[in-house]
């Protein structure tokens, strides 16, 4: 997922955590921010708003996490965890 906002690329991974990627100035690469963990399975799903920069994730775990930008740093922190599926959440949208 990429954030209109920021231009930071989310992914989500087998690994069970998420990484936020912010575009390094003046190249065409992006270098990693922050690793995004708390899932207890893989990252099947992400998804980041374009109003106001949250991040969602979902798993195999069978939940979903929103993930909010801290204000005036480049980190984001757990805000929520959507419990209540029975089975993985493999796709989210905001």
């Amino acid at each position: 997922a990429v954030c209109s906002k920021t231009g930071n690329i989310v992914t989500g991974s087998k690994d069970k955590t998420a990484r936020v990627w912010k575009p390094e100035e003046g190249k065409e690469s992006y270098k990693l921010v922050q690793i995004l963990k708390g899932h207890s399975q893989p990252v099947e799903a992400v998804a980041v708003c374009s109003k106001t920069g949250n991040i969602v994730t979902g798993s195999k775990d069978k939940t979903a996490r929103v993930w909010k930008p801290e204000e005036g740093k480049e980190s984001y922190k757990l805000v929520q965890i959507l419990k209540g599926h029975s089975q993985p959440v493999e796709a989210v949208a905001v």
